[in-house]
């Protein structure tokens, strides 16, 4: 996961790798409405999970569980 203020330089998510991030290969797509963002992607292996996240700032994510 990364930020990015104008969209064109991005920075990493601290934290956001390993086991804590909330899809290491896969990002499959975001949306924001209004208030939350949310994404989803697949887990570390690629294929296994379907994993979703979700964020207040799109900055610090929460992954669902």
């Amino acid at each position: 996961m990364a930020y990015s203020y104008d969209g064109f330089l991005w920075t990493s998510i601290p934290g956001n790798t390993g086991t804590n991030a909330a899809f290491a290969n896969n990002g499959q797509f975001i949306k924001y409405n209004g208030s939350r963002w949310v994404a989803c992607g697949y887990d570390a292996a690629g294929y296994a999970q379907t994993r979703i996240a979700w964020s207040d700032d799109g900055i610090n994510w929460a992954k669902l569980t």
